[in-house]
């Protein structure tokens, strides 16, 4: 059963519309994502299955998911809804494969589609719930045997099923490279009874080019003895009319006098068009600094605030873009809120330099953070009371963070 198909007909066109409208992203690049993340999840799971105990977490997964979520898929990915399905798909992900397998596949597939980090960890979790559905509805597999069986006949579908593009990120992933090159090649060779390779078909081939070639050769070498007298006659004829024309009066005009070779003066060295002076071209900078900042002690802390700063400012969007939107963005606030505690904790016992460098990252990036907060709850608008409580308490705890260094 060709799993990535079946996953694909359930994320149609009405589905991702849903996605991108609780992302508060553009369909073009949620779509994008999506083709991505169906093939890329799959090979996680095979990669997982091939070990006993990855085909146990992966079977434990698949039995606290059902396939109801694939009945009203649309209406399950909208507003609040939406926000838990994607929820619930990243912590199944993280206790499956774990955080840096995560992160390192939102990387990717943020790289291809051009959607940020945070949006691509959402999208990975949504497809991984509608996946594990998917898998429960079609195959219901009882056994961690079963699970494991179906997943690797999942294997041979894979390359195929990669977007143009996809394959130089994903190849930076060791898990999902293994398994998309394991089937590169094509299908195996087809195996007699007794599990060798059939080779008496090479041969019997080799033999009729050979016989064909011989043929081909004996009926060249026939036609050429035929012709050979027509090469001497063709000499003579050839000779005969060279001689004819020696022998035959030349007519001559007068000759003329000669000449003068006319000798151009020597080109001056050609000057190179002075051009006006180009601006250097734009240097890139990453999205948000702060994910590169690594401490010692605490390596992930960077990313971790990056990821919640985007989680922020995409929730601020959607409360800016449509007031449907807004209960899926006061959960994603709360979230984030919470989740902004525990990094101040976690940055208040970094040692002093560390701190002093995550301060300064984070303090260039509030300003355009109070930006899009203003924009999304300006001063002195009424309604959205609660966003704009949360909002202030995630702003207040990012300016500490960037006190805690000075």
């Amino acid at each position: 059963m060709n799993l990535p198909d079946l996953v694909r007909q359930y994320i149609n066109e009405e589905a991702v519309a849903a996605l991108a409208n609780t992302l508060g992203e553009p369909v073009q690049r949620v779509s994008a994502a999506t083709s991505a993340a169906i093939p890329a999840l799959i090979c996680f799971y095979a990669d997982s299955v091939s070990r006993p105990e990855g085909a146990a977490r992966v079977h434990e997964s698949l039995a606290s998911r059902g396939g109801a979520l694939l009945d009203h898929l649309p209406q399950s990915l909208t507003g609040e809804a939406g926000s838990t399905v994607m929820d619930e798909g990243m912590r199944e992900l993280e206790r499956t494969f774990g955080k840096p397998h995560l992160d390192h596949l939102a990387n990717a597939i943020s790289r291809f589609s051009g959607l940020g980090i945070a949006s691509s960890r959402s999208v990975l979790g949504t497809l991984n719930a509608v996946t594990l559905a998917t898998i429960n509805k079609h195959a219901s597999p009882a056994t961690e045997a079963d699970t494991a069986r179906y997943i690797a006949e999942a294997r041979q579908y894979i390359s195929q099923a990669i977007p143009a593009g996809l394959h130089e990120y994903l190849d930076e992933i060791p898990e999902i490279k293994n398994v998309i090159h394991s089937y590169d090649s094509g299908a195996p060779a087809t195996a007699t009874d007794d599990g060798m390779e059939d080779e008496a078909e090479i041969p019997r081939q080799e033999n009729l080019h050979n016989e064909q070639y011989y043929e081909f050769d004996q009926g060249t070498m026939d036609r050429t003895a035929n012709l050979a007298w027509v090469v001497p006659l063709l000499i003579a004829i050839v000779v005969g009319v060279a001689l004819v024309y020696t022998l035959m009066p030349t007519q001559r005009g007068p000759a003329g006098p000669a000449q003068p070779m006319v000798v151009a003066p020597p080109s001056a060295p050609e000057q190179p068009v002075p051009q006006e002076a180009q601006p250097a071209a734009a240097t890139l900078e990453p999205q948000n600094p702060i994910a590169n900042i690594r401490p010692t002690n605490d390596p992930e802390l960077g990313a971790d605030l990056s990821v919640e700063i985007q989680q922020f400012t995409q929730a601020l969007n959607q409360l800016k873009q449509s007031s449907a939107a807004a209960p899926a963005a006061q959960t994603r606030l709360a979230e984030v809120n919470r989740n902004i505690q525990t990094i101040q904790q976690r940055a208040s016992r970094l040692p002093a330099d560390q701190r002093q460098q995550l301060s300064n990252a984070l303090s260039q990036q509030l300003p355009s953070i109070q930006s899009v907060a203003q924009q999304a709850l300006p001063p002195g608008a009424t309604g959205n009371t609660e966003a704009r409580e949360m909002a202030s308490n995630v702003l207040r705890q990012l300016e500490a963070i960037a006190n805690q260094g000075r």
